[in-house]
């Protein structure tokens, strides 16, 4: 059923102490952002509360309601109300260096990052689940192309999975996307994949005079050395 958002930005600004209490608002991909005068006017619980609100984070003079993939419906439904300062991107907010903040923008960093990524590869286990079932129920013969084929198709998401990550870096940290890729690409290339191939055998690998270790870059995320 589709969600009332004009009912939902009215119930959220109210919660948050009125339009009053708003200097500004602008918002991310999942996220309404606030900028408020006072925060001890906002009512957490009531915002939490609400139908259609998913969390709510409060980071500096920020409020930050979550909503989800609709979050620009709801956006256009808040500067329906008029508040003032609406139109306009929220000020920077000069926060405190501290290792609680550190952590939990290193956290925001690995969740935006590879958030995006859940569902190709959990659409490629499902394949490679699939493959393995049939296998195993003899319905293929072992090392039939229909089986290579699908755990072909199973092991993209994992097998460039240094290219993917690439890429949702690239979104969230709002750098050059084709940038990213090229890099990401240089590590799963078949030539560098043979050439660390030679080095794990044994065989002296370098570049521009420095020797280069093996490491396998497929299939991974962070490489431990």
């Amino acid at each position: 059923m589709p969600k009332n958002y004009a009912e939902i930005s009215h119930a959220i600004v109210a919660a948050l102490g009125g339009t009053g209490n708003i200097e500004a608002v602008t918002h991310c991909m999942t996220r309404l952002r606030f900028v408020v005068k006072d925060k001890a006017r906002i009512d957490t619980p009531a915002l939490k509360a609400i139908d259609g609100v998913l969390g709510v984070v409060h980071s500096g003079e920020q409020c930050q309601v979550i909503i989800g993939n609709e979050v620009a419906k709801a956006y256009q439904a808040v500067l329906a109300l008029g508040m003032p300062g609406a139109a306009a991107p929220a000020p920077p907010v000069k926060r405190q260096l501290t290792l609680k903040g550190i952590g939990a923008g290193i956290l925001d960093a690995l969740v935006g990052t590879m958030s995006p990524l859940i569902p190709a590869i959990i659409g490629g286990s499902m394949v490679k689940l699939l493959a393995m079932i049939l296998d195993m129920a003899g319905v293929f013969e072992k090392g039939s192309s229909t089986l290579v084929i699908l755990n072909v198709i199973g092991d993209g998401a994992f097998f460039f999975l240094p290219v993917m990550v690439a890429a949702s870096a690239a979104l969230k940290f709002k750098t050059n996307m084709s940038l990213a890729i090229a890099i990401a690409g240089v590590l799963v290339h078949p030539n560098f994949i043979d050439l660390m191939a030679k080095a794990a055998q044994g065989q002296a690998v370098e570049f521009a005079f420095i020797p280069v270790t093996a490491v396998k870059y497929t299939y991974t995320v962070i490489r431990r050395w």
